[in-house]
């Protein structure tokens, strides 16, 4: 589980003698001290209950880390000058007279309608009850009224932990714009599923099953609209599944670069997530639970989608540059030049340069963080 690869980790540094890794001392004194109801969970009372006399700190590897941070930040630091450089020099180039555009920070005009529709999706899936052969999709639509054409559809994909909640009021305001909009709701990372896992009641914090599942979820999805917009007269008319686009955040970014054509990168999870080198780069431990998927072809792009934006995706092990090299439609990447969960370097600007499409965009927050 993520649990215990983040122990392993933190095993490195604290251990039992120099050769033992501190995993199983870590987790005795972890358990041991949340069961301590006089003091609990705290730094002090899980060393007060570790197993062992003595407790080793890899020193050796600590200085090794500082060095390598160090060595980071001063790239990331002159990665993102060199951007913000770019960045004016294109911005002195532009003809485009902004004032004469509409201010899209204030809502838009067109009124709008919100719907909450259940499809019942006959695939296997993970839940936060478990592994179900069949599940109930909840979506939420925002469909613009009295217009003239089809509305272009765009998805909005939540992240871990999130639900379809979150982006309630980016829907609101996309659609003041005449953009129709739809939530679905994962049900193997939502918000739900987390608390699920908080109480004890699932083993593994994400299910690897769950990288595939979220990207059938958006294009069972996308066939139960072409089948209400063909036959049920209240929808005709409505919705241009042609024309659709796709945004989410985290691990929702993710699921946004698999849509638009990066295809899992099997061989290189097997490969990068085997060794045991220390990284401070967390967002490798939800990476690599997709390791574990069995060898195949997921296919998990749907040529209904034709243009995609990614927030702090994380995409270093899990897409790679063979796989983010495959899309082939218009991509926009947002930033944060202090994410410490999904480092910009290796996660973001990274990627950005191994996409190939012509229509490629970086946004980047400074500082940022998340």
């Amino acid at each position: 589980s993520m649990g215990e690869e983040l122990l392993k980790r933190l095993g490195q540094i604290i251990k039992i003698d120099h050769q033992l890794n501190g995993f199983y001392a870590l987790r005795s004194a972890l358990v041991a001290a949340a069961a301590d109801e006089s003091e609990g969970l705290t730094v002090v009372n899980v060393m007060r209950h570790f197993p062992t006399k003595d407790i080793r700190i890899n020193t050796d590897l600590i200085f090794q880390l500082t060095k390598e941070l160090t060595t980071l930040f001063n790239y990331r630091d002159t990665v993102v000058t060199a951007i913000a450089q770019q960045a004016e020099i294109e911005a002195s180039s532009s003809n485009i007279d902004f004032s004469q555009l509409p201010d899209l920070r204030e809502p838009g005009s067109i009124r709008f309608t919100k719907k909450t529709l259940t499809f019942e999706i006959p695939n296997l899936r993970p839940t936060q009850v478990g592994l179900t052969a069949s599940y109930r999709l909840d979506v939420d639509i925002f469909l613009p009224e009295d217009i003239s054409q089809p509305a272009p559809l765009v998805i909005l994909t939540h992240g871990f932990g999130n639900s379809r909640e979150n982006y309630q009021y980016l829907a609101r305001h996309l659609a003041s714009y005449g953009l129709a909009v739809a939530i679905p709701e994962h049900l193997g990372s939502n918000l739900e599923y987390r608390k699920a896992f908080l109480r004890g009641e699932l083993s593994n914090l994400i299910s690897p099953i769950e990288y595939i599942s979220r990207t059938r979820d958006i294009t069972s999805m996308l066939d139960q609209l072409e089948h209400l917009v063909a036959n049920d007269p209240n929808w005709k008319e409505r919705l241009n599944l042609e024309q659709v686009g796709i945004l989410g955040n985290s691990f929702g970014g993710t699921t946004v670069l698999s849509m638009a054509g990066a295809d899992l990168n099997l061989v290189r999870l097997s490969q990068k997530c085997r060794q045991e080198r220390f990284s401070l780069n967390f967002s490798l431990l939800l990476q690599c639970r997709a390791s574990y998927l069995p060898p195949g072809d997921y296919n998990t792009r749907d040529s209904r989608i034709k243009a995609a934006f990614a927030l702090y995706p994380p995409t270093s092990l899990v897409f790679g540059p063979e796989s983010i090299g495959e899309i082939a439609i218009p991509t926009l990447i947002m930033a944060s030049s202090h994410d410490l969960l999904t480092p910009v370097i290796q996660e973001q600007i990274h990627p950005f340069i191994w996409l190939k499409t012509p229509e490629k965009y970086l946004a980047l927050m400074v500082p940022g963080g998340k």
